[in-house]
């Protein structure tokens, strides 16, 4: 079996019309309405619909970047975000 390479290398990986990460988001939110039901199936819409309009006034590939943004993932050898100068 061999493996399509894409066209171009920045285009983002998608199913059907969707990138990984709506799809990501869309999987929790029906997970969250199979488990609790109720108000979560009104998420399963309008959870994925907001996310996309705030993804698409974002840089691409800000998703694998939110982590560290966020405080949850430390890089280590790199300074922090917020300096303004460092000798390298």
């Amino acid at each position: 079996m061999q493996a399509k390479f894409p066209f171009y290398l920045s285009k983002p990986f998608k199913i059907l019309f969707l990138e990984v990460d709506d799809l990501i988001v869309i999987g929790c939110c029906y997970l969250l309405a199979m488990l609790f039901g109720g108000f979560f199936w009104l998420s399963l819409v309008a959870l994925p619909v907001a996310f996309h309009i705030f993804k698409r006034r974002m840089p691409q590939g800000f998703v694998a970047n939110l982590p560290y943004f966020l405080g949850l993932v430390t890089l280590h050898c790199y300074p922090t975000f917020f300096e303004d100068e460092f000798a390298e």
